[in-house]
């Protein structure tokens, strides 16, 4: 699967990435990485292949465009449609409109 993630990245982006794996060694005095190693730590490339799998899943109708890894958006407490924010909202409200916290 990376392969086709690398072929995809030169071929969107054409960006080299036989050249970043290797400026990535050099830089980190190392011999041998994964393949994905000189991607993880910039973030730019991270989020281009973030769109790439986002992309692949969608198209596959392995994910729909509301879901989590596709909008990279994530339900938190703060998020005004999640369940338990709106369960915490009628808790504390009560029937007379009064707010118990």
């Amino acid at each position: 699967m990376y392969r086709e993630i690398l072929k995809e990245l030169a071929n969107r982006y054409g960006l080299d990435t036989y050249q970043i794996e290797q400026d990535y060694l050099y830089e980190n005095c190392l011999d041998k990485c994964y393949p994905l190693d000189p991607y993880q730590c910039v973030p730019q490339y991270r989020n281009m292949i973030e769109d790439i799998i986002n992309e692949y899943l969608i198209s596959n109708s392995l994910a729909d465009k509301n879901d989590i890894i596709a909008t990279k958006k994530y339900k938190t407490i703060f998020s005004k449609t999640n369940s338990k924010t709106d369960f915490n909202e009628s808790y504390f409200n009560t029937e007379d409109g009064e707010n118990n916290e």
